[in-house]
């Protein structure tokens, strides 16, 4: 009887082929190695998941929508809007000096944050810290 082709391994970001079986020694054995990150928006030493989940974060994002309560990107065209993210004015890349400096923080709603960041993946930086509520 033929065996069965080789498939990905199933586990989330590992390069290597693993056989058909859920027992894949790879697997038994931890071996397996992520695949090397590309993203341009790449974290660096400070990951996505463990920077944003922190409540050390979620405490420094308050502490900004608290201050300024509205979009700021709005504001700055007269538009009135309640901020439901706080973005990084200069993006941190996993460096905590950038991730931690509330100087570095402006409020935003959700379509001016998807905007700002399909502009930072085109390189071009927008500041509106300015404009205050």
């Amino acid at each position: 009887m033929p065996s069965s082709a080789p498939r990905a391994c199933s586990v989330s970001g590992c390069a290597a082929l693993s056989c058909a079986d859920d027992n894949c020694l790879n697997k038994r054995q931890a071996t397996h190695k992520p695949k090397q990150a590309t993203d341009p928006q790449d974290r660096g030493n400070l990951s996505r998941t463990t920077a944003y989940g922190q409540r050390r974060w979620l405490r420094l994002r308050d502490k900004q929508k608290s201050r300024h309560p509205l979009c700021q990107r709005c504001l700055s065209f007269d538009i009135v809007t309640p901020a439901k993210d706080v973005d990084h004015y200069i993006p941190h890349r996993g460096d905590p000096k950038l991730m931690w400096d509330i100087g570095n923080l402006q409020s935003l709603c959700k379509s001016c944050h998807s905007w700002k960041t399909q502009e930072e993946l085109k390189g071009t930086f927008h500041d509106y810290r300015n404009y205050v509520s």
